[in-house]
């Protein structure tokens, strides 16, 4: 299945589509289903909530009826999914409940973020959020110390993987207990190799940060305006909508928490650069839900790219990686960087992509046995991938996408002019202080502008 397919070709998946959508942005409440299905939609509707999560928000829309025109199979898979998360969020509560106090106890800022905050405040009920792990941001000088308190508790690299933190990356090697199987990844960051610099809202989501009752004592939890903002670096500048429609359904039910706070949500992406991506999500919430656009409206999007983001969020995770060898080989980067991202791509997979390619579960000790089976299928799809007319077709539109999210990654200065990133800013306070130094051909200048550097920082 292409994003031809789901958004401008075969009508049978465009309206299958359309109805998960449907579903997913029905917040606060199920939207019960106008009319029947065929069996070819079903079967895709069905596929695309096990491969992305929403088995139980399925459960909830069938509860919303009519109960005739659900196949009885997808009612019972949604069901039982329900309860298996429904038991898991009780597992999941005592882990966030145990990390939170002794992150507290060390003195360490942190906040919880995405999943974890969404199923605690914004779903109706936890289990409709399904979490594959709990995603801890913290001050980027604790890190390792976040990271040295999780191993005293118990909690140890995946089998097979590196305990070694990568030099720049976001976010430290995740971390997993044996016993309780619940799996934690520290960040000291948002978001890496991006132009936009995510500082500032790090900053921000762990200075807003609310104390919440999990288990009878306080965790720190994203404050909605900047988990929004998180969403929207997450799947727009970060994924390029690639990642999965469960992401719809968070800025839906984060919506109808606060109906009245839309039109903030709007500045606060402003603020941060995220306006384009708030506009798009606006956008597919609008056609497909009962939320409208808010006062004033954001920027006008094209129909071709809500069409192109919402079949991008549809597709199955597999599709996604294979389409993203060909766009490294479509983009305008240096020749070098292009096969070295290939490269990566094509030969050092997660213990995740292994187990979707050999039907073995990530954690387990011996799912790096599977590697020579997914190397074989990587190789097919990197050989036949460049060839494909549609498929490089495909990867174009994607390039458009981000090109059209990155125009307006500038932040407003509150008076409708678009103003650099702080660090950006930072950078070119520097060169202003240092072109002055050099052209003064000053000795005490020189020092004076290494000073004022450092005090920007």
């Amino acid at each position: 299945m292409t994003t031809e397919e789901l958004s401008t070709g075969e009508p049978d998946m465009v309206a299958a589509r359309n109805v998960l959508f449907d579903l997913l942005c029905g917040a606060p409440t199920a939207t019960p289903l106008r009319k029947p299905l065929t069996e070819a939609q079903w079967l895709w509707i069905a596929q695309t909530a096990r491969d992305h999560r929403l088995l139980p928000l399925l459960h909830a829309a069938a509860r919303a009826g009519p109960a005739d025109l659900w196949p009885d199979e997808l009612i019972e898979q949604a069901e039982a999914s329900y309860r298996t998360h429904s038991m898991r969020w009780l597992t999941l509560q005592s882990a966030m409940r145990q990390i939170g106090t002794r992150l507290t106890e060390a003195g360490i800022g942190y906040v919880f973020l995405k999943g974890a905050t969404l199923a605690s405040t914004v779903y109706p009920e936890p289990a409709l959020r399904p979490l594959r792990d709990l995603d801890i941001l913290v001050e980027d000088s604790r890190a390792i110390d976040a990271q040295g308190l999780l191993d005293e508790m118990g909690y140890r690299p995946l089998p097979g993987r590196s305990a070694k933190p990568k030099a720049g990356h976001y976010q430290l090697p995740a971390l997993h207990h044996p016993g309780t199987r619940v799996t934690v990844e520290v960040h000291r960051s948002l978001a890496s190799g991006l132009a936009y610099d995510p500082a500032p809202l790090a900053q921000r989501l762990l200075a807003s940060a609310q104390e919440h009752d999990i288990a009878n004592r306080p965790v720190l939890l994203a404050e909605p305006a900047a988990l929004y903002c998180h969403l929207l670096l997450h799947a727009g500048l970060k994924s390029s909508f690639d990642c999965g429609p469960l992401v719809v359904a968070d800025v839906a039910f984060l919506h109808a928490l606060a109906p009245t706070q839309n039109a903030r949500f709007g500045e606060v992406a402003e603020e941060f650069g995220l306006a384009r991506s708030h506009a798009l999500f606006t956008a597919i919430l609008a056609r497909h839900g009962p939320i409208a656009h808010a006062d004033g409206g954001p920027a006008a999007v094209p129909d071709r790219l809500v069409d192109h983001a919402t079949a991008l969020l549809a597709l199955p995770s597999e599709a996604v990686r294979n389409r993203k060898l060909v766009r490294n080989l479509r983009q305008g980067k240096p020749l070098a960087s292009k096969l070295l991202g290939m490269l990566r791509l094509a030969t050092r997979p997660t213990r995740a992509k292994i187990a979707v390619a050999t039907g073995a579960r990530p954690d387990s000790r011996f799912v790096l046995l599977g590697y020579p089976i997914w190397l074989v299928d990587r190789a097919w799809h990197l050989a036949t991938g460049g060839a494909d007319a549609d498929r490089t077709a495909e990867a174009d539109a994607d390039l458009q996408l981000e090109d059209w999210l990155a125009r307006s990654d500038a932040p407003s200065d509150g008076r409708g002019r678009k103003v650099p990133p702080p660090m950006m800013q930072w950078q070119a306070s520097c060169s202003a202080v240092m072109l002055a130094a050099t052209t003064s051909h000053a000795a005490g200048k020189e020092a004076e502008a290494d000073d004022s550097c450092k005090g920007a920082v």
